[in-house]
């Protein structure tokens, strides 16, 4: 938020997960990035051989974004994790300010699901999204299959 209190979006193509993988790119994770749009990703995951001692430099940059993000330092988060574990460090350390806010999802349950049953945003490749939307859902087409199967 910024200090008059309007959201900040923020976009970006990045997952870490613990210490054990980092992931940057510009690939969504869906059918449309992976299918459709020709895009670019690193990896580096820790478990893979060659890769052990990735471990402390991927903490490091985890906690690293985590400090900027939080309006402290890479050491405080990294004390915070080591003591409390990810979730408790983050919510220990929030603050006023430069902060992370928890995610509220807003309801919008019935336009998720039309777009999700019409596959709009995400065709399964380049072929689908010129599809007739009645014709374009795997699960239309097995809910229809099933109902004519039964009566």
């Amino acid at each position: 938020m910024t200090k008059s209190g309007e959201p900040i979006y923020v976009h970006a193509k990045i997952l870490i997960i613990d210490d054990r993988a980092i992931r940057v790119g510009s690939s969504n994770f869906n059918n449309r990035s992976l299918g459709l749009d020709s895009e670019c990703d690193v990896i580096i995951d820790a478990a893979r051989a060659g890769n052990a001692d990735c471990t402390a430099r991927i903490a490091a940059i985890r906690d690293d974004l985590l400090a900027e993000h939080l309006g402290t330092t890479a050491a405080k988060v990294s004390k915070a994790i080591a003591a409390k574990g990810i979730v408790a460090a983050v919510e220990s350390l929030r603050g006023k300010g430069r902060t992370l806010a928890p995610y509220e999802a807003r309801d919008l349950a019935g336009v998720s699901a039309w777009l999700a049953d019409n596959e709009v945003l995400d065709p399964i490749g380049p072929g689908a999204a010129f599809e007739d939307l009645g014709k374009r859902s795997l699960v239309r087409r097995i809910a229809h299959r099933i109902r004519h199967r039964t009566g």
